[in-house]
């Protein structure tokens, strides 16, 4: 869709309303486009237009999958067996697991390739399926080098309000690091909200069976206040708010990057300096979860602050691991209705926290701000096949992998462009005594949210190369 030389890509329209001749269009990042018509006819064709092409009945219909094939020149970007060996797996400790869930049966939204603790059977992990919220196991993730401590990731347990699983408690025990006495599990949820899944048979680690575990509780909100509190700062720099109000608005945003930031250095001080091994879960371990993972692994490994890496980190925590990016951005399930409880900028929000990390340590990034503004646009646009679906059982289905061009492809063959020119390479983790986490000290990213607004963005200046190959 053109409007005023503008492109829109129609997998980006949130609405359409039409009043007679004229027609509104609303993206899902808050660009709001009027068309006014001489007939009402050709306002009601642009409208049936629209709607029949912005949201088709399901994923394989997006452009992405007429967009240019890669072909045999580009290779599949992530490699789960290549990039663990780089961690240091398999050890002692853990094994790759490449059999257990190969054909997806054994856990649906998993990847097919994870990390499992060496010590554990087939009858062990089949039982603490059963008792995790959609068999969403804990896996490790990560593996400091220095401590020997293990970051693992997994949904919650289903404890309900008087269930228990011995296995699942025997499972968590052999989590833990060497002399470590208690394992440590930081829930993402604030501890209301985790209570409150007991009563839909979800939960906790109660501490009256998990007598080795000590479970700190992050206060991260769910989608939905995430959602709204979104909603609330893009209105505000849109109807020219008070600077009380637009105040207002950007604190509560910041309040929810800085806790998702907060929980990523609680969880990388227990790893590093305390030499504790930490398992990281919300309700069903793809939201917030991520969010925590992800960010604890850039803090700690340089190699997830290169363009390269960061790429492997995405493709991994996010893409990997299940993250629901078709029905979180209304371009998976019930696509034709934009008021789906279940669309939130999760992965936005994941950005921004980036963002700031980029703009406290601006040495420390081989990748600058224009690569996360061309991935908030291309998470909504349906152009590349990196952010269909909602797991890789599902794009494996649908070919994603052999049918689409990949993000990377199009980062890599213009490098320069998100490229950061005072990159300093250094080995070893960002200093956490300089990570700051409160409103106070988080800075707002009104030129983004502004042009976003607008139908602008600091990537028009550029020049894009668009063979791919």
């Amino acid at each position: 869709l053109r409007a005023n030389m503008a492109e829109v890509a129609l997998t980006r329209i949130h609405t359409v309303k039409r009043t007679k001749q004229t027609l509104e269009v609303l993206t899902k990042d808050a660009w709001e486009l009027v068309f006014v018509f001489a007939e009402e006819s050709h306002a009601r064709g642009l409208e049936e237009f629209v709607i029949a092409r912005a949201m088709p009945d399901t994923c394989v219909k997006v452009f992405a999958f007429l967009y240019k094939s890669p072909g045999p020149g580009f290779p599949k970007m992530y490699d789960a067996v290549a990039e663990y060996g780089r961690l240091g797996f398999p050890n002692k400790r853990f094994v790759i697991e490449a059999e257990l869930n190969k054909d997806y049966e054994f856990c649906s939204t998993y990847p097919s390739i994870f990390v499992l603790p060496a010590i554990a059977d087939l009858d062990l992990l089949n039982h603490v399926a059963k008792f995790r919220s959609r068999q969403r196991i804990p896996v490790c993730v990560y593996e400091h080098p220095d401590t020997g401590a293990g970051l693992y990731r997994s949904s919650q347990p289903l404890v309900g309000m008087r269930h228990r699983s011995k296995q699942d408690e025997t499972y968590m025990h052999f989590l833990r690091n060497e002399k470590q006495k208690k394992m440590v599990v930081m829930d993402s949820r604030p501890k209301t909200n985790a209570q409150a899944n007991r009563l839909g048979g979800g939960g906790f680690e109660n501490k009256a069976n998990y007598k080795h575990v000590k479970i700190y509780f992050q206060d991260i909100e769910n989608i939905h206040v995430v959602r709204n509190s979104l909603a609330t700062l893009r209105a505000a720099y849109k109807g020219g708010a008070s600077r009380e109000k637009m105040a207002a608005a950007e604190q509560q945003w910041h309040k929810h990057i800085g806790l998702v930031l907060q929980s990523a250095k609680d969880t990388v001080t227990q790893l590093v300096e305390k030499r504790a091994s930490c398992l990281v879960h919300c309700s069903d371990g793809w939201d917030r979860t991520a969010q925590t993972v992800s960010l604890s692994e850039l803090i700690m490994d340089p190699y997830y602050r290169t363009v390269h890496g960061f790429a492997i980190l995405i493709e991994k925590e996010w893409c990997s691991f299940g993250h629901q990016f078709g029905r979180r951005h209304g371009h998976g399930m019930n696509i034709r209705n934009p008021k789906d409880s279940q669309r939130s900028p999760i992965f936005t929000q994941y950005l921004h926290a980036v963002v700031q990390l980029l703009r406290q340590f601006p040495t420390s990034f081989e990748f600058n701000e224009n690569l996360l503004i061309f991935l908030l646009q291309e998470v909504y646009t349906c152009r590349f096949g990196t952010f269909l679906f909602d797991n890789e059982r599902q794009r494996v289905k649908a070919d994603v992998f052999g049918d689409t061009v990949p993000v990377w492809a199009y980062v890599f063959v213009n490098a320069e462009v998100f490229t950061n020119p005072v990159f300093s390479e250094t080995k070893g983790m960002l200093p956490l005594d300089k990570l700051r986490t409160d409103c106070i000290s988080l800075m707002p990213w009104r030129e983004y949210h502004c042009k976003v607004i607008e139908g602008r963005s600091s990537l028009d200046e550029y020049k894009f190369e668009e063979q791919l190959l």
